[in-house]
Protein backbone atom coordinates (compact mmCIF):
# COMPACT_ATOMS: atom_id res chain seq x y z
CA UNK A 1 0.00 0.00 0.00
CA UNK A 2 1.65 3.59 -1.03
CA UNK A 3 0.51 6.68 0.89
CA UNK A 4 1.79 10.14 0.89
CA UNK A 5 1.99 11.77 4.82
CA UNK A 6 2.37 15.39 5.06
CA UNK A 7 4.89 16.77 7.19
CA UNK A 8 3.99 17.05 10.87
CA UNK A 9 0.69 15.29 10.64
CA UNK A 10 -1.16 12.25 11.92
CA UNK A 11 -2.45 10.11 8.67
CA UNK A 12 -5.07 7.15 9.55
CA UNK A 13 -4.22 4.07 7.60
CA UNK A 14 -7.19 0.85 6.66
CA UNK A 15 -5.20 -2.03 5.86
CA UNK A 16 -7.19 -4.92 4.49
CA UNK A 17 -6.36 -8.70 4.94
CA UNK A 18 -7.80 -12.34 4.14
CA UNK A 19 -7.92 -14.97 6.45
CA UNK A 20 -6.82 -18.20 5.01
CA UNK A 21 -7.79 -20.66 7.42
CA UNK A 22 -9.50 -21.13 10.66
CA UNK A 23 -7.80 -20.44 14.13
CA UNK A 24 -6.05 -17.17 16.21
CA UNK A 25 -4.70 -14.46 14.26
CA UNK A 26 -2.14 -12.46 15.87
CA UNK A 27 -1.64 -8.66 15.01
CA UNK A 28 2.26 -7.71 15.79
CA UNK A 29 2.04 -4.30 13.98
CA UNK A 30 3.22 -3.69 10.59
CA UNK A 31 6.24 -3.25 8.49
CA UNK A 32 6.58 0.80 7.06
CA UNK A 33 9.70 1.16 3.97
CA UNK A 34 10.19 5.09 3.37
CA UNK A 35 11.63 5.13 -0.41
CA UNK A 36 15.06 4.55 -0.68
CA UNK A 37 15.22 3.17 2.40
CA UNK A 38 15.36 -0.09 4.55
CA UNK A 39 11.97 -1.68 5.38
CA UNK A 40 11.14 -1.80 9.35
CA UNK A 41 8.81 -3.48 11.70
CA UNK A 42 6.58 -1.20 14.26
CA UNK A 43 5.37 -3.82 16.50
CA UNK A 44 2.35 -2.37 18.65
CA UNK A 45 1.76 -4.38 21.74
CA UNK A 46 -1.91 -4.69 23.62
CA UNK A 47 -1.00 -2.90 26.97
CA UNK A 48 -3.05 -4.21 30.16
CA UNK A 49 -4.95 -2.11 32.64
CA UNK A 50 -1.77 -2.67 34.76
CA UNK A 51 0.32 -1.18 33.03
CA UNK A 52 -1.72 1.46 31.62
CA UNK A 53 -2.05 2.41 35.31
CA UNK A 54 1.99 2.14 35.42
CA UNK A 55 2.36 4.22 32.71
CA UNK A 56 -0.26 6.72 33.35
CA UNK A 57 1.47 7.23 37.37
CA UNK A 58 4.78 7.92 35.68
CA UNK A 59 3.67 9.98 33.29
CA UNK A 60 2.43 12.34 36.57
CA UNK A 61 5.32 11.50 37.91
CA UNK A 62 7.56 13.76 35.33
CA UNK A 63 4.96 16.09 35.08
CA UNK A 64 5.32 16.84 38.88
CA UNK A 65 9.17 16.18 38.57
CA UNK A 66 9.26 19.36 35.70
CA UNK A 67 9.03 22.37 37.76
CA UNK A 68 11.28 21.16 40.81
CA UNK A 69 15.22 21.83 40.31
CA UNK A 70 16.37 19.95 43.62
CA UNK A 71 20.46 19.33 41.18
CA UNK A 72 22.68 21.93 39.62
CA UNK A 73 23.93 21.72 36.02
CA UNK A 74 23.47 18.36 34.14
CA UNK A 75 22.30 16.54 37.29
CA UNK A 76 19.05 18.37 37.06
CA UNK A 77 17.96 16.65 33.80
CA UNK A 78 14.71 13.85 34.20
CA UNK A 79 16.72 10.73 33.58
CA UNK A 80 19.72 11.56 35.21
CA UNK A 81 17.12 11.94 38.54
CA UNK A 82 15.82 8.72 37.67
CA UNK A 83 19.23 6.94 37.61
CA UNK A 84 19.74 8.16 40.62
CA UNK A 85 16.46 7.35 42.59
CA UNK A 86 16.45 3.23 41.14
CA UNK A 87 20.39 3.40 41.89
CA UNK A 88 20.08 1.55 45.02
CA UNK A 89 17.46 -1.17 44.00
CA UNK A 90 18.95 -4.66 44.32
CA UNK A 91 17.31 -6.56 41.38
CA UNK A 92 15.80 -5.23 38.60
CA UNK A 93 12.31 -5.24 37.31
CA UNK A 94 11.82 -8.33 35.21
CA UNK A 95 10.51 -7.75 31.67
CA UNK A 96 7.07 -8.41 31.29
CA UNK A 97 5.91 -10.38 28.22
CA UNK A 98 4.26 -8.27 25.53
CA UNK A 99 1.04 -9.26 24.59
CA UNK A 100 -0.54 -8.75 21.05
CA UNK A 101 -4.10 -7.73 19.49
CA UNK A 102 -5.54 -11.62 18.53
CA UNK A 103 -8.81 -12.61 17.22
CA UNK A 104 -10.35 -15.78 16.41
CA UNK A 105 -11.06 -16.97 12.88
CA UNK A 106 -14.05 -18.99 12.31
CA UNK A 107 -15.05 -21.32 9.85
CA UNK A 108 -16.53 -19.89 6.49
CA UNK A 109 -19.98 -18.81 7.04
CA UNK A 110 -23.06 -18.80 4.17
CA UNK A 111 -24.41 -15.91 3.45
CA UNK A 112 -28.13 -15.07 3.10
CA UNK A 113 -30.06 -11.98 1.87
CA UNK A 114 -33.62 -10.84 2.16
CA UNK A 115 -35.09 -11.33 -1.27
CA UNK A 116 -38.63 -10.01 -1.14
CA UNK A 117 -41.10 -9.74 1.62
CA UNK A 118 -45.18 -9.16 1.94
CA UNK A 119 -45.37 -6.13 3.60
CA UNK A 120 -45.06 -2.52 1.54
CA UNK A 121 -42.79 -0.51 2.89
CA UNK A 122 -41.94 -2.76 5.48
CA UNK A 123 -45.15 -1.25 7.40
CA UNK A 124 -47.82 -3.45 9.09
CA UNK A 125 -51.44 -2.52 10.30
CA UNK A 126 -53.43 -4.51 12.70
CA UNK A 127 -56.53 -4.08 14.77
CA UNK A 128 -55.88 -4.48 18.45
CA UNK A 129 -55.94 -8.44 18.67
CA UNK A 130 -55.74 -9.44 14.64
CA UNK A 131 -54.00 -12.20 13.51
CA UNK A 132 -51.72 -11.56 10.47
CA UNK A 133 -48.92 -13.15 8.69
CA UNK A 134 -45.43 -11.68 7.33
CA UNK A 135 -43.78 -13.78 4.41
CA UNK A 136 -39.69 -13.92 3.73
CA UNK A 137 -38.41 -15.02 1.11
CA UNK A 138 -34.56 -16.02 1.70
CA UNK A 139 -31.70 -16.34 -0.65
CA UNK A 140 -28.49 -18.16 -0.08
CA UNK A 141 -26.18 -16.34 -2.44
CA UNK A 142 -23.14 -18.51 -1.02
CA UNK A 143 -21.41 -21.59 -1.78
CA UNK A 144 -22.23 -22.93 1.05
CA UNK A 145 -25.49 -24.95 2.39
CA UNK A 146 -27.38 -23.43 5.41
CA UNK A 147 -28.68 -26.57 7.79
CA UNK A 148 -29.14 -24.37 10.92
CA UNK A 149 -32.06 -21.87 11.20
CA UNK A 150 -33.37 -19.85 14.18
CA UNK A 151 -35.61 -16.78 14.33
CA UNK A 152 -35.76 -14.35 17.31
CA UNK A 153 -38.07 -11.02 18.37
CA UNK A 154 -37.96 -7.62 19.41
CA UNK A 155 -40.58 -5.25 19.34
CA UNK A 156 -41.00 -2.29 21.44
CA UNK A 157 -43.48 -3.46 23.96
CA UNK A 158 -41.14 -5.87 25.42
CA UNK A 159 -37.92 -2.97 27.04
CA UNK A 160 -41.03 -1.25 29.22
CA UNK A 161 -42.20 -4.38 30.42
CA UNK A 162 -39.36 -5.83 31.18
CA UNK A 163 -38.20 -2.16 32.56
CA UNK A 164 -41.55 -2.38 35.12
CA UNK A 165 -40.49 -5.88 36.48
CA UNK A 166 -36.78 -4.82 37.18
CA UNK A 167 -38.01 -2.01 39.07
CA UNK A 168 -40.10 -3.97 41.19
CA UNK A 169 -42.82 -1.48 41.62
CA UNK A 170 -45.96 -3.83 40.57
CA UNK A 171 -47.79 -5.61 42.96
CA UNK A 172 -47.77 -9.54 42.94
CA UNK A 173 -51.38 -9.47 40.42
CA UNK A 174 -49.35 -7.40 37.69
CA UNK A 175 -46.10 -8.63 38.24
CA UNK A 176 -47.98 -12.37 36.88
CA UNK A 177 -49.94 -10.41 34.41
CA UNK A 178 -46.94 -8.93 33.17
CA UNK A 179 -44.76 -11.80 32.66
CA UNK A 180 -47.73 -13.55 30.73
CA UNK A 181 -48.08 -11.54 28.53
CA UNK A 182 -43.99 -11.12 27.85
CA UNK A 183 -44.10 -15.53 27.74
CA UNK A 184 -47.64 -16.40 26.13
CA UNK A 185 -49.10 -13.04 24.23
CA UNK A 186 -45.50 -12.45 21.54
CA UNK A 187 -46.34 -9.90 19.09
CA UNK A 188 -44.58 -12.33 16.16
CA UNK A 189 -44.18 -15.80 16.65
CA UNK A 190 -42.48 -18.40 14.13
CA UNK A 191 -43.52 -22.10 14.28
CA UNK A 192 -39.61 -24.17 13.92
CA UNK A 193 -41.52 -27.42 13.26
CA UNK A 194 -43.16 -27.13 10.01
CA UNK A 195 -40.85 -24.46 8.63
CA UNK A 196 -37.60 -25.49 6.25
CA UNK A 197 -34.53 -25.60 8.04
CA UNK A 198 -32.18 -26.44 5.08
CA UNK A 199 -31.33 -24.10 2.21
CA UNK A 200 -28.46 -25.32 -0.38
CA UNK A 201 -26.33 -22.85 -1.92
CA UNK A 202 -28.44 -20.24 -4.72
CA UNK A 203 -31.97 -21.62 -3.12
CA UNK A 204 -34.52 -19.84 -1.80
CA UNK A 205 -36.96 -20.51 0.95
CA UNK A 206 -40.22 -18.99 2.25
CA UNK A 207 -40.82 -17.94 5.88
CA UNK A 208 -43.85 -17.03 8.05
CA UNK A 209 -44.15 -14.63 10.56
CA UNK A 210 -47.44 -14.89 12.80
CA UNK A 211 -48.26 -11.53 14.01
CA UNK A 212 -50.71 -10.04 16.50
CA UNK A 213 -51.80 -6.81 16.93
CA UNK A 214 -51.04 -5.81 20.70
CA UNK A 215 -51.66 -1.92 21.65
CA UNK A 216 -48.65 0.09 21.92
CA UNK A 217 -46.68 -1.46 19.66
CA UNK A 218 -44.82 0.70 17.17
CA UNK A 219 -41.71 -1.23 15.72
CA UNK A 220 -40.25 -4.90 15.95
CA UNK A 221 -37.14 -6.41 14.32
CA UNK A 222 -37.00 -10.48 13.01
CA UNK A 223 -33.54 -11.68 13.50
CA UNK A 224 -32.66 -14.62 11.60
CA UNK A 225 -29.74 -16.53 12.37
CA UNK A 226 -28.56 -19.23 10.42
CA UNK A 227 -25.04 -20.99 10.06
CA UNK A 228 -23.72 -24.19 8.03
CA UNK A 229 -23.16 -26.79 11.62
CA UNK A 230 -22.69 -30.65 10.10
CA UNK A 231 -19.66 -29.70 8.49
CA UNK A 232 -17.66 -32.65 7.29
CA UNK A 233 -14.69 -33.28 9.86
CA UNK A 234 -11.26 -34.26 8.69
CA UNK A 235 -10.42 -35.40 12.05
CA UNK A 236 -11.59 -37.98 14.63
CA UNK A 237 -11.68 -35.38 17.36
CA UNK A 238 -14.92 -34.91 19.19
CA UNK A 239 -16.72 -31.59 17.97
CA UNK A 240 -17.01 -28.48 19.61
CA UNK A 241 -20.39 -28.18 21.64
CA UNK A 242 -20.19 -23.90 20.29
CA UNK A 243 -20.89 -23.05 16.56
CA UNK A 244 -20.88 -19.45 15.55
CA UNK A 245 -24.19 -17.75 13.50
CA UNK A 246 -24.26 -14.77 11.26
CA UNK A 247 -28.00 -12.49 12.01
CA UNK A 248 -29.85 -10.85 9.33
CA UNK A 249 -32.19 -8.29 10.42
CA UNK A 250 -35.31 -7.13 9.06
CA UNK A 251 -36.98 -4.00 10.80
CA UNK A 252 -41.26 -3.63 11.01
CA UNK A 253 -42.91 -0.75 11.37
CA UNK A 254 -46.02 -1.53 12.96
CA UNK A 255 -49.83 0.26 13.40
CA UNK A 256 -52.13 -1.07 15.96
CA UNK A 257 -55.88 0.48 16.04
CA UNK A 258 -57.07 0.35 19.37
CA UNK A 259 -61.60 -0.36 18.69
CA UNK A 260 -62.78 -2.64 21.35
CA UNK A 261 -63.11 -1.32 25.60
CA UNK A 262 -64.82 -3.43 27.79
CA UNK A 263 -66.00 -1.73 31.00
CA UNK A 264 -68.70 -2.92 33.61
CA UNK A 265 -67.69 -6.36 33.90
CA UNK A 266 -70.26 -7.96 36.68
CA UNK A 267 -70.93 -11.63 37.89
CA UNK A 268 -74.79 -11.51 38.59
CA UNK A 269 -77.36 -13.36 40.10
CA UNK A 270 -78.94 -15.96 37.39
CA UNK A 271 -82.19 -14.02 35.98
CA UNK A 272 -83.85 -16.17 33.01
CA UNK A 273 -86.15 -13.24 31.64
CA UNK A 274 -82.71 -11.52 30.94
CA UNK A 275 -80.75 -14.36 29.48
CA UNK A 276 -80.48 -15.18 25.64
CA UNK A 277 -78.41 -16.91 23.20
CA UNK A 278 -78.88 -15.88 19.43
CA UNK A 279 -78.89 -19.23 16.81
CA UNK A 280 -78.13 -19.04 13.50
CA UNK A 281 -80.26 -21.03 10.69
CA UNK A 282 -79.19 -21.15 6.86
CA UNK A 283 -82.05 -21.58 4.04
CA UNK A 284 -81.72 -24.40 2.30
CA UNK A 285 -81.17 -22.85 -1.27
CA UNK A 286 -78.26 -20.87 -0.08
CA UNK A 287 -79.58 -17.18 0.95
CA UNK A 288 -78.52 -15.42 3.89
CA UNK A 289 -79.08 -16.75 7.08
CA UNK A 290 -81.53 -15.57 9.84
CA UNK A 291 -80.54 -14.80 13.48
CA UNK A 292 -82.81 -16.01 16.31
CA UNK A 293 -82.32 -15.10 20.20
CA UNK A 294 -83.64 -17.61 22.54
CA UNK A 295 -84.39 -17.80 26.12
CA UNK A 296 -81.93 -20.04 27.83
CA UNK A 297 -83.45 -22.29 30.83
CA UNK A 298 -81.70 -24.45 33.12
CA UNK A 299 -82.91 -27.03 35.40
CA UNK A 300 -81.96 -25.45 38.69
CA UNK A 301 -81.52 -21.17 38.98
CA UNK A 302 -79.55 -21.57 41.88
CA UNK A 303 -76.75 -23.43 40.43
CA UNK A 304 -76.47 -20.82 37.92
CA UNK A 305 -74.86 -17.20 37.87
CA UNK A 306 -74.67 -14.66 35.14
CA UNK A 307 -71.35 -12.97 33.27
CA UNK A 308 -71.97 -9.79 32.09
CA UNK A 309 -69.69 -7.25 30.25
CA UNK A 310 -69.87 -4.33 28.37
CA UNK A 311 -68.51 -3.90 25.14
CA UNK A 312 -67.52 -0.11 23.67
CA UNK A 313 -66.90 0.40 20.22
CA UNK A 314 -64.33 3.46 19.70
CA UNK A 315 -63.72 2.92 15.70
CA UNK A 316 -65.43 3.84 12.77
CA UNK A 317 -66.50 0.81 11.61
CA UNK A 318 -69.01 -2.05 13.30
CA UNK A 319 -67.52 -5.37 15.05
CA UNK A 320 -69.33 -8.37 15.94
CA UNK A 321 -68.17 -9.77 19.45
CA UNK A 322 -68.79 -13.36 20.45
CA UNK A 323 -68.11 -14.43 24.00
CA UNK A 324 -67.90 -18.34 24.46
CA UNK A 325 -68.27 -20.47 27.66
CA UNK A 326 -67.57 -24.16 27.41
CA UNK A 327 -67.84 -25.61 30.94
CA UNK A 328 -68.11 -29.51 31.43
CA UNK A 329 -71.39 -31.08 33.05
CA UNK A 330 -73.28 -27.54 32.78
CA UNK A 331 -76.41 -28.53 30.55
CA UNK A 332 -79.37 -25.28 29.19
CA UNK A 333 -82.18 -25.52 27.55
CA UNK A 334 -82.39 -23.18 24.84
CA UNK A 335 -86.43 -22.18 24.49
CA UNK A 336 -87.89 -19.98 21.60
CA UNK A 337 -91.10 -19.92 20.07
CA UNK A 338 -92.32 -23.29 18.67
CA UNK A 339 -89.37 -25.69 19.65
CA UNK A 340 -87.07 -26.90 23.05
CA UNK A 341 -83.38 -27.77 22.79
CA UNK A 342 -80.87 -28.88 25.11
CA UNK A 343 -76.95 -28.48 24.78
CA UNK A 344 -74.77 -30.82 25.02
CA UNK A 345 -71.77 -30.63 27.52
CA UNK A 346 -69.87 -30.16 24.88
CA UNK A 347 -71.35 -27.57 22.79
CA UNK A 348 -70.02 -24.23 23.82
CA UNK A 349 -72.49 -21.64 24.94
CA UNK A 350 -71.95 -18.52 22.72
CA UNK A 351 -73.22 -15.45 23.14
CA UNK A 352 -73.05 -12.51 19.84
CA UNK A 353 -73.47 -9.03 19.79
CA UNK A 354 -72.97 -6.59 16.95
CA UNK A 355 -71.45 -3.32 18.10
CA UNK A 356 -71.54 -0.33 15.81
CA UNK A 357 -69.56 2.80 15.41
CA UNK A 358 -69.32 4.65 19.19
CA UNK A 359 -72.22 2.46 20.51
CA UNK A 360 -71.92 -0.20 23.35
CA UNK A 361 -73.27 -3.26 23.65
CA UNK A 362 -74.25 -5.54 26.86
CA UNK A 363 -73.08 -9.05 26.65
CA UNK A 364 -74.54 -11.71 28.82
CA UNK A 365 -73.88 -15.13 29.17
CA UNK A 366 -74.75 -17.72 32.15
CA UNK A 367 -71.43 -19.55 34.19
CA UNK A 368 -72.53 -22.49 36.49
CA UNK A 369 -71.23 -21.92 39.91
CA UNK A 370 -68.21 -23.53 41.18
CA UNK A 371 -65.98 -23.81 44.24
CA UNK A 372 -62.42 -24.29 44.41
CA UNK A 373 -61.11 -25.95 47.54
CA UNK A 374 -59.26 -24.52 50.04
CA UNK A 375 -55.61 -25.81 48.98
CA UNK A 376 -56.30 -24.57 45.80
CA UNK A 377 -57.24 -21.05 46.79
CA UNK A 378 -54.48 -20.82 49.27
CA UNK A 379 -51.67 -20.84 47.05
CA UNK A 380 -49.48 -17.95 46.38
CA UNK A 381 -49.82 -16.09 43.41
CA UNK A 382 -47.48 -17.42 40.81
CA UNK A 383 -44.10 -16.19 39.30
CA UNK A 384 -43.33 -16.88 35.93
CA UNK A 385 -39.96 -15.56 35.70
CA UNK A 386 -36.65 -17.29 36.73
CA UNK A 387 -36.19 -15.01 39.04
CA UNK A 388 -35.60 -16.48 42.56
CA UNK A 389 -36.41 -13.62 44.85
CA UNK A 390 -38.66 -11.41 44.02
CA UNK A 391 -38.93 -8.45 46.72
CA UNK A 392 -42.37 -7.04 46.82
CA UNK A 393 -43.56 -3.44 47.90
CA UNK A 394 -46.93 -3.90 48.32
CA UNK A 395 -48.45 -2.99 52.11
CA UNK A 396 -51.05 -5.04 52.16
CA UNK A 397 -52.06 -7.23 55.76
CA UNK A 398 -52.69 -10.76 55.75
CA UNK A 399 -56.49 -10.33 55.25
CA UNK A 400 -55.87 -8.77 52.09
CA UNK A 401 -53.70 -11.18 50.45
CA UNK A 402 -55.98 -13.66 51.08
CA UNK A 403 -57.99 -12.04 50.08
CA UNK A 404 -55.98 -11.22 46.93
CA UNK A 405 -54.75 -14.92 46.08
CA UNK A 406 -58.75 -15.78 46.26
CA UNK A 407 -59.25 -13.21 43.60
CA UNK A 408 -56.58 -14.88 41.43
CA UNK A 409 -57.15 -18.38 41.47
CA UNK A 410 -60.97 -17.60 41.06
CA UNK A 411 -60.30 -15.25 37.97
CA UNK A 412 -58.24 -17.79 36.74
CA UNK A 413 -60.79 -20.92 36.47
CA UNK A 414 -63.27 -18.35 34.76
CA UNK A 415 -60.72 -17.56 32.39
CA UNK A 416 -60.62 -21.27 31.08
CA UNK A 417 -64.33 -20.80 30.92
CA UNK A 418 -65.35 -17.71 28.86
CA UNK A 419 -63.34 -16.45 26.20
CA UNK A 420 -64.04 -13.51 23.81
CA UNK A 421 -63.32 -12.76 20.29
CA UNK A 422 -64.10 -10.17 17.51
CA UNK A 423 -64.83 -9.93 13.60
CA UNK A 424 -64.95 -6.91 11.13
CA UNK A 425 -68.48 -6.42 9.83
CA UNK A 426 -68.91 -5.77 6.59
CA UNK A 427 -69.85 -1.96 6.03
CA UNK A 428 -72.06 -2.11 3.52
CA UNK A 429 -74.70 -3.90 5.73
CA UNK A 430 -73.88 -3.69 9.10
CA UNK A 431 -77.43 -5.29 10.38
CA UNK A 432 -76.19 -8.59 8.69
CA UNK A 433 -74.20 -10.79 10.86
CA UNK A 434 -70.99 -12.47 9.64
CA UNK A 435 -71.36 -16.31 9.94
CA UNK A 436 -67.66 -17.27 8.11
CA UNK A 437 -64.75 -15.68 9.61
CA UNK A 438 -62.47 -16.50 6.52
CA UNK A 439 -65.25 -14.98 3.88
CA UNK A 440 -63.40 -11.15 5.02
CA UNK A 441 -60.20 -12.10 6.05
CA UNK A 442 -60.14 -10.10 9.32
CA UNK A 443 -60.76 -12.20 12.25
CA UNK A 444 -59.10 -12.00 15.66
CA UNK A 445 -57.43 -14.46 18.13
CA UNK A 446 -59.55 -15.61 21.32
CA UNK A 447 -58.86 -13.12 23.36
CA UNK A 448 -58.78 -13.27 27.35
CA UNK A 449 -56.95 -13.14 30.44
CA UNK A 450 -55.83 -8.85 30.88
CA UNK A 451 -56.03 -8.28 26.65
CA UNK A 452 -56.91 -4.45 26.35
CA UNK A 453 -59.57 -5.61 23.78
CA UNK A 454 -61.58 -8.48 25.64
CA UNK A 455 -60.16 -7.97 29.47
CA UNK A 456 -61.24 -9.65 32.48
CA UNK A 457 -60.80 -8.73 36.30
CA UNK A 458 -62.80 -10.03 39.23
CA UNK A 459 -63.91 -7.97 41.77
CA UNK A 460 -64.25 -8.87 45.66
CA UNK A 461 -68.23 -9.47 45.63
CA UNK A 462 -68.22 -11.90 42.56
CA UNK A 463 -66.99 -14.65 44.33
CA UNK A 464 -69.99 -14.29 46.72
CA UNK A 465 -72.05 -14.88 43.45
CA UNK A 466 -69.82 -17.65 41.95
CA UNK A 467 -70.50 -19.83 45.12
CA UNK A 468 -72.95 -18.63 46.88
CA UNK A 469 -73.05 -19.54 50.09
CA UNK A 470 -76.85 -18.71 50.62
CA UNK A 471 -79.12 -19.86 47.92
CA UNK A 472 -82.37 -18.32 46.82
CA UNK A 473 -83.89 -19.95 45.03
CA UNK A 474 -87.33 -18.41 42.75
CA UNK A 475 -90.28 -20.49 41.78
CA UNK A 476 -92.80 -19.36 39.65
CA UNK A 477 -95.81 -20.60 41.07
CA UNK A 478 -98.52 -20.58 37.76
CA UNK A 479 -96.14 -21.32 35.37
CA UNK A 480 -94.54 -24.89 33.15
CA UNK A 481 -91.07 -26.06 34.31
CA UNK A 482 -89.61 -25.01 30.39
CA UNK A 483 -91.53 -22.18 29.82
CA UNK A 484 -91.04 -18.78 30.11
CA UNK A 485 -93.86 -17.11 32.52
CA UNK A 486 -95.90 -14.65 30.25
CA UNK A 487 -98.87 -11.81 31.83
CA UNK A 488 -100.50 -9.40 31.16
CA UNK A 489 -100.24 -5.44 32.28
CA UNK A 490 -101.27 -5.30 36.21
CA UNK A 491 -101.46 -8.73 36.97
CA UNK A 492 -100.18 -10.45 39.72
CA UNK A 493 -97.67 -13.16 40.04
CA UNK A 494 -97.33 -15.43 42.69
CA UNK A 495 -93.86 -16.79 43.99
CA UNK A 496 -92.21 -19.11 46.45
CA UNK A 497 -89.08 -18.74 47.54
CA UNK A 498 -86.43 -21.25 48.88
CA UNK A 499 -83.52 -20.21 50.98
CA UNK A 500 -80.41 -23.07 51.73
CA UNK A 501 -77.35 -22.55 53.73
CA UNK A 502 -74.23 -24.17 51.77
CA UNK A 503 -71.42 -22.40 53.57
CA UNK A 504 -68.94 -24.30 55.30
CA UNK A 505 -69.95 -23.33 59.34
Amino acid sequence: MALVIPANSYHPVTITAQVLEAGILMVRGCIVQAPGGAPREFVLPVSSEDEESKRSRGRSAIENEAGRSKHAGLDSRLWKKQEKRYSKANTPAQPTPMRFLECKVVPEQPFLRIRRTSLTHGALMLYNGEKSSIRITLENTSSLPIDFMRLTFDDSTIAPAQQALADGGLSVFDTYETEYDLIHKPVFTWDSKGSKQEIGPGEKTVVTVNCVGKVGCASGVVHVSYSYFHRPRTTLDQPSDIFHTRQLSYPVLVTVYHMLECHAMDILPYSPDSTFATTRDSQGDGSDTTTTKIGLIVDDITDWCIFSIEVRNTYGLPFEVTFERQQAGAQIRMIAVNWLTTCADTEPCLMTSVVPPGSMSRVLIPVQKFRLAEEHISRPIPTLSDRQFILTKSNLTSAEERTQQELFWYREELLKLVRGRWKEVPTTDTTRVLTDDATYGRDSANRDRKDPAIVMALQGRWIGTIFSAVQWRYLYASSQRFRLPTREGDESITFATDINDQSLG
